[in-house]
């Protein structure tokens, strides 16, 4: 395989997993970001103040648990493809 094809396939690579971690970044992190807005409206609705600093970690532990949750799907799916 000449230079040239080596190069543009690890480019290519790096630009297919730059993008399909991009999208599960983004992802998770808007599905954090409603987390945290449904419970700062729940805060505003039922104790009319919001306990900004008592959210955060909130958002951080769902970001974490559905990164996780994407992370742990990737082999199972990788493993059935290559078992075919």
């Amino acid at each position: 395989m000449s230079v040239k094809r080596k190069l543009m396939l690890k480019l290519w690579c790096r630009n297919v997993l730059e993008q399909r971690v991009s999208n599960v970044f983004k992802n998770n992190l808007l599905i954090a970001l409603l987390y945290y807005v449904g419970f700062t409206i729940k805060d505003l609705i039922l104790k009319e103040n919001v306990h900004w600093m008592d959210n955060i970690p909130i958002l951080v532990m769902a970001f974490l648990f559905y990164f996780l949750l994407d992370w742990t799907k990737k082999p199972y799916e990788w493993n059935k493809k290559s078992s075919d």
